[in-house]
C-alpha cells in the first residue's frame, strides 16, 4: 500500500481526521485523532511500509492529512483480526455471513408483501450501543479539538519568540549605527580643528618673516 501526496483520481474518497476517527468507531474500532495521524505520518515518511494511503495538504496553520477511504477499511480489517487473534474471537471484517436458508423459505420471504413484514425493535441493548457510539464520538472531536488549540498555542509562542529576536536585532543595529555616527562626528571634528590651528601658525611665521625683510 502506497502513500499518496498528490492524486486527481475521483472515484477515490478522501476522509479528513475526524472522518476517518468516526469510519473507525462505525466498524467496532475506536481510535483517536492522534492514532490515525500517527498511522498518516509513518505511512507518508516510509512509502514501502505504508498502513494506509494518504496525502498531506498544506494550510495556512501548517498542514493537515487526508486519507484515502479504501487504504483506511483495509486497515481497519487488519485491526479488527490482529485483536480477535489476540482475544481468540472471530470478528467479521467483511458483510457478515449468515447460515444458508431452505429454498422453501426463500420462497415465502419472496411470496409475503412487506407490509406484513414485522418492524425492527429496538432494544434496551441497542439504545445503550448508540448512546456509547455517540459518547466516544464525542470524545474523540473533544481530544481533536485540545490538540488543535495546543497546536495554535505552540504556533503563537514560537511567533512571539521570532518577534522577540527580531525586536533584539533590529535594536542592536540601531544602536550600533548611531555609535558609528557618533564616532565619525567626532573623528571629522578633530580632522577640522588641526587643519584650522596647522594654517594659523604657517600664516603667522610668514608674515614675520616679510617684516623683518623690511
Amino acid at each position: 500500500m502506497q502513500p499518496v501526496a498528490e492524486t486527481n483520481d475521483d472515484q477515490s474518497v478522501w476522509l479528513t481526521v475526524s472522518e476517518a476517527v468516526l469510519r473507525c468507531t462505525d466498524r467496532g474500532l475506536p481510535r483517536t485523532p492522534k492514532t490515525v495521524r500517527k498511522w498518516a505520518a509513518r505511512s507518508f515518511s516510509s512509502p514501502e511500509n505504508a498502513d494506509i494511503s494518504v496525502r498531506r495538504e498544506d494550510t495556512d496553520n501548517g498542514f493537515r492529512w487526508s486519507v484515502e477511504q479504501a487504504s483506511l477499511d483495509r486497515k481497519i480489517n487488519e485491526e479488527l483480526e490482529f485483536e480477535a487473534r489476540k482475544s481468540g474471537k472471530r470478528v467479521d471484517t467483511g458483510a457478515k455471513a449468515s447460515a444458508p436458508v431452505p429454498e422453501i423459505d426463500m420462497l415465502q420471504n419472496l411470496d409475503e408483501p412487506r407490509a406484513n413484514q414485522p418492524e425492527p425493535v429496538q432494544t434496551g441493548t441497542d439504545i445503550s450501543e448508540g448512546n456509547s457510539r455517540i459518547e466516544e464520538e464525542l470524545r474523540a472531536r473533544l481530544e481533536q479539538t485540545q490538540q488543535e488549540v495546543e497546536f495554535l498555542r505552540d504556533e503563537l509562542r514560537h511567533r512571539r519568540k521570532t518577534d522577540e529576536a527580531l525586536g533584539s536585532v533590529i535594536e542592536a543595529f540601531r544602536l550600533n549605527s548611531e555609535a558609528n555616527q557618533s564616532q565619525a562626528l567626532k573623528e571629522g571634528g578633530g580632522r577640522e580643528n588641526g587643519s584650522w590651528q596647522h594654517s594659523s601658525h604657517h600664516d603667522i611665521v610668514r608674515n614675520t618673516q616679510q617684516e623683518d625683510a623690511r
